[in-house]
C-alpha cells in the first residue's frame, strides 16, 4: 500500500494511522502526486483510490498519468471522488464504469480499467 500527500502534517497523520492499525507493510509518502506518477512504478497496482483536492483541476491529470506510465495493472480497479458539480472524468479506452453514488457535493465512482 502506498499513501500519497503533499502536505507533511497529512502524511505524518497517516504514518501515524499505520502505526495504530500496526500496518508494517505501507508506505507514507510526500510528494507532489502528478511528478510521483510521471515515472512509472516497480510494479503495477491492482486497486488505486483517487481522492485529490476538489476543484483544482487535478483528476484528469492523475487519470492520464495512470494510464500513460501504466500504473495500473490489467483490470485494476480505480475508486475516484470528485465534486458533485466539477467536469464529468474523460475515461481511457476499455475503462468501464462499474458503480457511481453521490452523496451532497461528493461524486465517487469506481472503474474496471481494462
Amino acid at each position: 500500500c502506498q499513501l500519497v500527500d503533499s502536505t507533511p502534517a497529512v502524511t505524518r497523520r497517516l504514518q501515524e494511522h499505520l502505526r495504530t492499525l500496526r500496518c508494517d507493510h505501507g508506505l507514507v509518502i510526500t510528494a507532489d502526486v502528478l511528478r510521483l506518477l510521471a515515472t512509472p512504478p516497480a510494479e503495477p497496482f491492482d486497486v488505486v483510490f483517487l481522492d485529490p483536492p476538489f476543484r483544482q483541476g487535478l483528476l484528469q491529470p492523475c487519470v492520464d498519468a495512470l494510464v500513460q506510465q501504466r500504473w495500473l495493472a490489467p483490470a485494476a480497479w480505480v475508486y475516484t471522488e470528485s465534486g458533485a458539480d466539477e467536469a464529468p472524468l474523460v475515461t481511457p479506452p476499455g475503462w468501464e464504469l462499474y458503480r457511481a453514488k453521490q452523496a451532497g457535493q461528493v461524486s465517487y465512482r469506481l472503474w474496471r480499467a481494462a
